[in-house]
């Protein structure tokens, strides 16, 4: 039985409640690294600063994925055919969107984290 210290539990957290509490907001924060990225490279873009925009459009890019592999149930990837025709439009509830070039990959494997959760939570 788990030791009681005035009103609170002394029960553990087990590292897979720690991850879902911190899954929604490190996706958020993610997103916004993105949206950030996008601001920086248009400028350097407009500027001929070819280099120093493709950097920027990796973060993003890298940004949004990890966006999506923490909590996919936030972001919605869509195909734009009313602003951008063919571009990717990446939306995060209550943060914002952005557009993505037509040939984007956000294809993500599990991080080892989540692995090993679900490797101990699945059927043995």
């Amino acid at each position: 039985m788990a030791k009681q210290h005035g009103t609170r539990s002394a029960r553990r957290r087990t590292f897979a409640e720690i991850l879902e509490r911190t899954c929604i907001p490190a996706a958020e924060r993610a997103f916004r690294r993105a949206i950030g990225a996008s601001r920086l490279r248009k400028p350097l873009a407009r500027r001929g600063r070819r280099r120093a925009a493709a950097v920027m459009a990796d973060r993003k890019l890298d940004a949004v994925r990890r966006a999506l592999r923490l909590a996919p149930e936030l972001v919605l990837v869509t195909v734009d055919n009313d602003f951008r025709i063919g571009f990717v439009s990446v939306r995060f509830a209550g943060v914002g969107w952005l557009h993505l070039p037509p040939g984007a990959d956000l294809t993500w494997s599990p991080t080892s984290c989540q692995r090993r959760i679900t490797d101990r939570t699945g059927p043995r």
